[in-house]
């Protein structure tokens, strides 16, 4: 028998919009809030409340993360995440186009 891991469904991920959006926004409190300072990864998971491993998920883009885990940055920015925002990991539409043809 397989078992699976008891994983969250970490299945989004920022779009080119999204991604722009949350960053003019970062730079913007970083040169109010931090001499135009980059925040560090530490500083973000601060202010969003989420582990910095999260952080760097959302940051690389390349790794899925959940909704409330976007809606967190978003909201620590004073962002509404919207829907053109995130998209399905293409890991995560492959795989399941995978398991349709089978």
């Amino acid at each position: 028998m397989n078992k699976r891991p008891n994983k969250r469904n970490r299945g989004i991920i920022l779009t080119w919009k999204g991604w722009k959006k949350l960053q003019a926004a970062k730079i913007q409190a970083e040169l109010k809030e931090n001499d135009g300072n980059p925040f560090s990864v530490e500083e973000l998971s601060s202010r969003a409340q989420l582990s910095p491993h999260t952080i760097s998920r959302i940051q690389r883009q390349s790794e899925s993360v959940d909704k409330s885990s976007l809606q967190s940055i978003f909201v620590a920015f004073s962002l509404k995440l919207c829907e053109c925002d995130y998209t399905k990991h293409r890991r995560q539409i492959d795989d399941g186009e995978a398991r349709q043809a089978s």
